[in-house]
Formats: C-alpha cells, structure tokens, sequence
C-alpha cells in the first residue's frame, strides 16, 4: 500500500489492533469501491491523517473516495454532509458503511483556505468568518445521536506530565465556557484551513465534518490555531493571532475574550487527546505559551 510511516504509526496508535487489521484489508477495499463504483485513476493524497483517501474518477467524474477505520465516525460525517448540503459542503454520492467508505464530489481546483496563509491571512478570516455564519445555520434536528460538546470534551480528570500547568485552567474554562453556551448550534468540529477547498466557480466548500452540538465558538477556536505548524514557526504568529481575534470578533459579533478562551480551551482538548493516543502534544503546548504572550 501507498502510505508512509508516520500514516501507520497514527492509525495503529489511535485504533490499536483494529487499525493494523484496517491498513491491511485496505486493498481490499479499495479494489471493492473501483469494481462497486467503476472508479479509476485511484491515487492517494498527499497528506493523509487518520483516513485513507484517494481521488480518481467515475466514468470521467472526478471523485474522492474516502475510507475511514471508524465506520461510526463515518456515519456521522455522511449525516453531518446532508444536513450541511444547502449550506456549503461538498456533495455525496455514495457510500457504504460495511465498507467504511464515502464517495465524494471532488472539488476543483481545490486548492484549500491555507494556501493563502500567511500573507492573506486577513482575507482567509474574513471567507472563514462567512462560511462558519453559513454553516451554522443549519438546523440540529437534521441529524440525530450527534454528541454535544459537554459529551465530547474531556473533563481533564487526569494530569498527563505533558500538560499538569495547564490542567486547572482547562477545567475551570471547560466548566465555565460550557455553562455559558445559551443556544447551540450544528458544528462542523474539525473547522480548519485544510477543510475548505477552492472551486472553480470562486466558491469555498466545505469538507470533512465530524459533527457536534454546541457554541458556535467552537468551530472558530479549531480555526484560531491552524496551520499549527505552520503557525507556530511563522515570523509574525503573534500579529496574526491577534488579527484573527480582532477580526472574527468584529465580524461576527462575539467577545474577544470569549474567542480567546475557547481556542485556549480547544488547544488544551487537542493537546489531552493527543497524549491519549499516544501522540506528541508540543505544538499544542507552543500555541498555548503563544496564546499567553497575546492581550486580549
């Protein structure tokens, strides 16, 4: 199979024995989708994470075929894609839940919202700041068994070595920005540069959603730390961090400091999970001491 190391390495470390056993039926699932389908032209991306996804084309369409070791997960995402179809998100065309997989529309140019960081991270801001009021629109009862966030986040009962100086703050936020929520919306809950691609009709749509109810402020906070990576080691982080807060702040109502506060959190939750999984959470804990150095 076409993947690197570092594929493997998070699958088997987030799913364990199930994820060794997936990475290996992999071709065989990929040979069932091209016969099910008549796809061709299969090709992995370049950057996988935690699916497996390959473009090609039906019968001369250009198409994404994505498989996912969590069937569960995948469930959610096709709902999350319905309820999200009149609202910006990328088209279904098929998928099959035996087989962990979903058929996607493949948007092109797709060219995704990180292309234009850093030198227009203002104008990013400002196309994210629509498509988040967009999608937020739509209504929670288009889809069912979705969890909420108070399901969702961590309670930080344990102290990983990693993050003990930061492990009161995060339930004191948690407790306090959750009990603040007053009218919850759908969100997408991995909103971040890389999930919103370029078409060829000057439009911006959405893709991989995983699906949560609750602060709309959420959604924003994923957005305020991405690139990660790239963020973390830019020249000028910190006038683009605080820009992005001025400007989501003026944009679209909320407080700066509620903004703040939950990237704070939301980095936090990513830095736990990550530990769960066996993971590095070092550029989590540099975006923090970042967040630190910045007024709000």
């Amino acid at each position: 199979m076409n993947y690197n190391d570092t594929f493997a390495h998070t699958i088997t470390s987030v799913f364990g024995t199930r994820g060794k056993q997936w990475l290996n039926e992999l071709p065989t699932i990929i040979d069932q989708c091209a016969q099910m389908w008549q796809l061709t032209d299969l090709k992995p991306v370049d950057a996988l994470t935690y699916n497996y996804v390959l473009s090609g084309n039906m019968l001369n369409k250009p198409i994404v075929l994505k498989i996912r070791c969590d069937h569960q997960a995948l469930e959610k995402e096709v709902a999350m894609l319905h309820a999200y179809a009149n609202y910006g998100a990328v088209k279904v065309i098929a998928h099959n839940y035996d087989l962990g997989v979903v058929l996607l529309e493949r948007i092109i140019p797709g060219n995704p919202l990180s292309s234009l960081f850093p030198h227009d991270d203002r104008i990013a801001t400002a196309i994210a700041a629509q498509l988040v009021q967009r999608i937020h629109q739509a209504p929670v009862a288009a889809t069912a068994n979705l969890p909420t966030l108070e399901q969702l986040l961590p309670t930080f009962d344990k102290e990983p070595d990693g993050l003990k100086p930061w492990i009161d703050r995060a339930r004191i936020l948690r407790s306090r920005l959750l009990s603040s929520t007053t009218t919850p919306v759908l969100l997408h809950g991995d909103f971040h540069q890389d999930n919103i691609l370029a078409s060829a009709d000057e439009q911006w749509i959405i893709i991989d959603p995983e699906g949560v109810i609750g602060n709309p402020i959420y959604d924003i906070a994923v957005y305020m730390r991405n690139p990660l990576d790239k963020l973390i080691t830019t020249q000028h982080s910190t006038a683009i961090i605080t820009n992005r807060l001025q400007d989501f702040a003026t944009l679209l109502g909320y407080s700066m400091q509620d903004i703040y506060d939950w990237t704070y959190l939301q980095t936090l939750v990513s830095a736990y999970w990550s530990i769960h999984d066996g993971l590095d959470c070092k550029r989590y804990v540099t975006f923090l001491k970042l967040l630190d150095t910045i007024p709000h």
